[in-house]
């Protein structure tokens, strides 16, 4: 009767062990989920003010962006909406965000609100009503990576107007904006 209790026990203590082990690792994946969503989360917030800044520094000076630099402009290439943008990410950055994620020339982009198309810097007129996006690449969330995908974007929208007068920027008559 005592050898039957001695291994009843026993076999109890195993089956709790391996219900411990498949509980705390359906436990961890869960904590995993709920960081890679807070990140996820956080860099989206990060993205929206990324693209609020490239709306608002775009809205003043149109007609200067990042491929546009030249080492005769006023400008410095940092006084560009899309490093303008850029430089929000390196502000918040403390591990968990990285600017290197961003790239100006192609990440942060104004696009028309009638035609859903990028704007040139031609189709940039006074008046005329945009939106900026900006993209991130995520590249070290847990989720994603054991689904497979090795890039995740997240992405920003902000609403802006040109307002500014300058010499590349004309009046369009009503009606008229890209």
């Amino acid at each position: 009767m005592k050898a039957r209790t001695r291994t009843t026990h026993r076999r109890r203590q195993g089956q709790s062990l391996v219900e411990f082990a498949l509980g705390g690792l359906l436990l961890m994946m869960f904590l995993a989920a709920a960081v890679d969503f807070g990140r996820a989360y956080y860099i989206y917030i990060v993205t929206e003010n990324m693209a609020g800044e490239a709306a608002l520094i775009a809205g003043g000076q149109p007609d200067f962006d990042y491929n546009a630099w030249t080492s005769g402009s006023p400008y410095t290439q940092n006084d560009s909406y899309q490093m303008r943008a850029r430089n929000v990410a390196a502000r918040v950055m403390g591990g968990i965000i990285s600017p290197e994620n961003v790239d100006p020339a192609t990440d942060v982009v104004l696009v028309s609100q009638n035609t859903g198309n990028a704007l040139s810097r031609s189709q940039r007129m006074s008046g005329c009503r945009f939106t900026a996006t900006v993209g991130y690449h995520v590249n070290d969330l847990f989720f994603p990576g054991i689904l497979g995908f090795r890039s995740l974007t997240l992405g920003g929208t902000a609403p802006g107007t040109f307002a500014k007068s300058s010499s590349a920027l004309s009046s369009p008559p009503p009606g008229s904006c890209p």
